[in-house]
Parts: C-alpha cells; sequence; structure tokens
C-alpha cells in the first residue's frame, strides 16, 4: 500500500496554507473547477448540511462549465429510522435538478464484524477510524473515479469558542439592548479554557468510554483535552483545527484506503486555497454559528431548511448484529490489556440497545486477536 496508515499524525505532513485569494465562494469553485474534467466524479452525499453543500457548488461548476454533473452516491438503510435521511435527500436532488444517483442499500455490510470488515481488518490491520472498514460498498462502485465528500464541514462551520462574542457584536451593531444571557455567555467565553476543557472532558467521556481505567484514562482524557483547547480567536482557531493531529491521521488513511479502490478523494472544504479564503472571510470573530456560517457561504444555492438543518442520523445500529452480539457474549477478554480496560464494561457497551460508538475499535481488536490477526496489519 506504499504510505502505511497512520495510528498517529507523527511523521504527517503539515497543513500548508497560500495567502488568500479573495472570496472562500470563489476558491471553493476553483478548486471544483480543476476537477470536474475528469470523470466520472461523485459525491459522497448524506443529505447533511456539509456534503449538500459540495454537490451544490460543483453541481453549480459542471453546468457553467458544460461538463457531465457530479453523481451522488448514498447509503440508505432499511428499516432504520435513526439513519433514514430520504427526505432530506430528495429535498436537496429536487433543489438542484439533479436525477442521477447511486443508492447503495445497506442491509448488513456496515456491521463492525462483517464479512467486508473483515477482509479489510485481515488486509489493513486494525484501521482508525473503523468506519474506514465498512467503506466497501461505495468505494466499490466508483473505483476508478474522483469521489467528492463533505469532510471538513465540522472544521470550517461548527460554532466555536468565539461564536459567544460574534452574537454580543453582532447585537451592538444593530444598536440593540444585548440580553443578559448573551452577555454572560461572551464574558464566559473570554475566560480561560484549558481546565474547564479538561473538566467538560472527564464528564462526557465517563458517559460514552467508562471501561478505560488506570493510566490509558488518564493518557486518554489528556489528549482529548488538549486536541480539544482551542484560541479564542476564530482565525487562530481554524488554523489550529486543520492541524490537529487527530484530523490530519484520519484524512491520510482515508485517502490511503481510497487508493486501493484507484480512487481520487477529494475534500474540497479543505482544500488549502479553500481554508485560506475562508479564514479571510471570517477575521477575528468568524460567525455566530454554524447556520449562519451556512447561510454565509450557501444561501444562494441550497434551500433554507438544509442551512438551518439542526437534526442528525446514527448508524449505531448499522454496526451489531447477531454475529458481533454472540461474539461480544463469548469474548474471553483476548485482545486487550485489561490492565487499562474493565473487561464487564466494555461487553456492557457492545451489548447495550443503543450500541456506544465509541467501543467499536476495541471490539475490532478483540476480534482480531481471535482469529490471530496482527493489529497492523500483514507484513510488508
Amino acid at each position: 500500500m506504499g504510505v502505511p496508515l497512520a495510528a498517529t499524525a507523527d511523521g504527517l505532513p503539515h497543513v500548508q496554507l497560500p495567502p488568500s485569494s479573495g472570496s472562500a465562494r470563489l476558491a471553493l469553485r476553483d478548486v471544483l473547477r480543476t476537477i470536474i474534467d475528469t470523470t466520472p466524479v461523485f459525491v459522497s452525499f448524506s443529505g447533511g448540511r456539509d456534503s449538500s453543500a459540495v454537490l451544490a457548488v460543483a453541481t453549480s461548476v459542471a453546468r457553467e462549465h458544460g461538463r457531465p454533473l457530479p453523481v451522488p452516491i448514498t447509503y440508505r438503510y432499511p428499516g432504520n429510522a435513526e439513519a433514514n435521511e430520504d427526505e432530506w435527500q430528495e429535498l436537496v436532488l429536487r433543489h438542484l435538478g439533479v436525477t442521477e444517483r447511486v443508492v447503495v442499500t445497506i442491509t448488513g455490510q456496515q456491521r463492525l464484524l462483517s464479512e467486508n470488515a473483515q477482509e479489510s481488518m485481515a488486509r489493513r490491520g486494525l484501521v482508525w477510524p473503523p468506519s474506514l472498514n465498512l467503506q466497501h460498498e461505495m468505494f466499490d462502485r466508483v473505483r476508478g473515479g474522483v469521489l467528492l465528500t463533505g469532510e471538513g464541514g465540522d472544521e470550517m462551520f461548527i460554532g466555536r469558542r468565539s461564536a459567544p462574542v460574534a452574537r454580543l457584536r453582532r447585537t451592538i451593531q444593530r444598536k440593540q439592548r444585548p440580553r443578559l444571557r448573551v452577555v454572560s455567555d461572551a464574558a464566559r467565553a473570554l475566560l480561560p479554557r484549558g481546565r474547564q476543557v479538561r473538566t467538560e472532558v472527564e464528564e462526557t467521556w465517563a458517559r460514552v468510554a467508562p471501561w478505560l481505567r488506570g493510566p490509558a484514562r488518564e493518557q486518554f482524557i489528556e489528549a482529548i483535552a488538549e486536541d480539544f483547547v482551542e484560541p479564542l480567536r476564530w482565525d487562530r482557531s481554524i488554523r489550529r483545527t486543520i492541524r490537529r493531529p487527530l484530523a490530519r491521521a484520519i484524512y491520510h488513511n482515508m485517502d490511503l484506503v481510497a487508493r486501493d479502490y484507484d480512487i481520487r478523494l477529494v475534500h474540497p472544504l479543505l482544500a488549502p486555497e479553500f481554508v485560506s479564503a475562508w479564514i479571510d472571510e471570517g477575521g477575528r470573530w468568524g460567525f455566530t454559528g454554524r447556520t449562519a456560517a451556512m447561510r454565509h457561504a450557501f444561501a444562494d444555492v441550497l434551500p433554507e431548511p438544509i442551512l438551518g438543518r439542526s437534526t442528525k442520523s446514527f448508524f449505531n445500529a448499522a454496526r451489531m448484529g447477531p454475529f458481533e452480539r454472540s461474539f461480544a457474549r463469548q469474548w474471553s477478554g483476548t485482545g486487550l490489556d485489561l490492565e487499562h480496560v474493565d473487561a464487564e464494561l466494555l461487553r456492557e457497551a457492545w451489548l447495550n440497545e443503543d450500541f456506544i460508538g465509541r467501543s467499536d475499535s476495541a471490539l475490532m481488536a478483540a476480534w482480531m486477536a481471535s482469529e490471530g490477526l496482527p493489529l497492523d496489519g500483514p507484513a510488508r
């Protein structure tokens, strides 16, 4: 496979941002303009805001230049109401006038120990994020093509630490009297964040990863807290976010797995040209939240319900099936260091009716150990 899959960002190149060329939207169009001459071009499209934005701008650019429209490819999960995004997808496609699409129906292929996942683990080892073991159904259908994604949308558009300050500034600029809550939120945002973030991470991960214990738990919390601390200024926060080791390792691994299928994987919202222009456009304080950022960037190409969408779909029910639950019940504790993991709490997480997604890598590692497979993959 060439460059190995990364467990950390050690040794991976840092993101280098060019000088801003002006409008973020024009920068995004320029990025996509260089891609649409390649065929076929697909868009990994869920109906969420980020993939909808990429599809909308790519479609607009293709029409403007007389090129074939990019083809959205979507997963469909029959019988899984929490993962159903059909209405959102149809809303966007109607708005854009896009009629050609590829629909991949998922009935069990994305379970954590499915045949696809087992084959991927045997070939690549314990891949992180574990969802990369579950993308065969999509990647197999776009072999040899370009696949655009909405990855990076969270990094670019999500409400940041500066958002309360931006809300207060907007209120004052409108010559309105700010409510007490707006003022107090802005004041809280100005406070040093280090200890507060540490406390928030401890509380959150006590709920979603209760099986970690001892030094492993402490190291994990420290690493997550360090990753989550952000500067107050919006522009500096965005710069830091795209250089986070966590994100760099994820996108490095995504690209490598896609190459196995001869796919050119492109994340337009992470293109340095777009990021640089977006930072310049948002300036010191940025936007009041995700919806405001989306409206600023995409109000002319997406319907308002998508721009203001606050719901998310959940796919945990698609990850566990009879085989996974049977394995969890019979698991003897092999494959994981029980000095750092409480085996029974982990088993409870696997068997919980509301499967805890943060336990998926542990399940895969346990299964690989039971099969005698090395976690770092076969020797190269």
